[in-house]
């Protein structure tokens, strides 16, 4: 009978254990995501968009709905080549990102925590069938207010009026953005002027060029929340003595992060 009490007892002891153990890993990256949030413009869809899902190699796909409105908010763990879709009943949307240079970006990294408004995301179909006007940084490009344009050249729902260019907000990719690997962050054309994509669309993620896709207001930078390249210390998300961007230690380093059991 001591045996049985014995061996119950350990049984309760190891389920305890490995509940613990489950829990901690499930909390585990909610302190290195990166909120993305916005609004998807419902009328150019064939469908209505009911899902946002970010994807990048060897990991599971996040998905975040999409409200009735349109508003929507996703959070990405840290992680190097990021690719977001919208999905409708029918087909996915691809979130591409025009360049001023003429390339069509896809891809991005997520170096840290922190939070990124889109504004408005519109369905544009094939990017390469479109030109492209680069406006400054806090200019009004959709008009959810519905008050008449003033005739100054401001972009309506999105499109310039006078040219039928899609507006993008390309001073938010460039502000504060560092290079990715590949080298490749444009900067904003401050001159305005439209732009057309190359006519291979070529990405700068050297991903597949979407042929049916989404374009927010305000561009995504290749990488968002850079590490400091002299290592401060103030701009690296670290996990139990480890760096989850990079991989490399942090704060000492998984041994000096070890729970020692004494609770506190």
């Amino acid at each position: 009978m001591n045996e049985i009490r014995t061996l119950l007892a350990s049984t309760a002891l190891f389920a305890g254990v490995v509940g613990c153990t489950a829990g901690a890993g499930a909390t585990g990256t909610s302190s290195s995501a990166l909120t993305l949030t916005g609004r998807v413009e419902q009328t150019g869809f064939e469908s209505p968009a009911t899902t946002v899902r970010a994807t990048r190699a060897g990991s599971p796909a996040v998905e975040a709905p999409i409200a009735s409105e349109g508003s929507f908010s996703i959070a990405l763990p840290a992680g190097v080549g990021y690719s977001v879709d919208f999905l409708s009943a029918n087909k996915a949307s691809a979130l591409v990102f025009p360049r001023s240079s003429g390339k069509i970006g896809r891809g991005f990294d997520v170096s840290g925590s922190g939070a990124f408004d889109l504004g408005v995301v519109r369905r544009i179909g094939d990017p390469a069938q479109h030109q492209f006007r680069f406006v400054s940084a806090g200019a009004a490009l959709s008009n959810d207010a519905g008050t008449p344009s003033d005739g100054d050249g401001e972009c309506e729902d999105g499109i310039d009026p006078s040219t039928g260019a899609v507006c993008v907000d390309e001073d938010a990719a460039t502000d504060g953005a560092c290079e990715r690997q590949d080298g490749d962050v444009e900067s904003a054309d401050d001159s305005g002027a439209d732009v057309e994509a190359d006519d291979d669309t070529e990405s700068d993620d050297d991903g597949a060029a979407a042929t049916d896709a989404v374009v927010a207001d305000h561009n995504l930078p290749s990488s968002v929340r850079c590490p400091d390249a002299a290592g401060d210390p103030d701009n690296v998300e670290c996990e139990d003595g480890i760096d989850p961007a990079t991989g490399a230690e942090c704060d000492g380093g998984p041994s000096a992060n070890q729970d020692d059991g004494t609770g506190g």
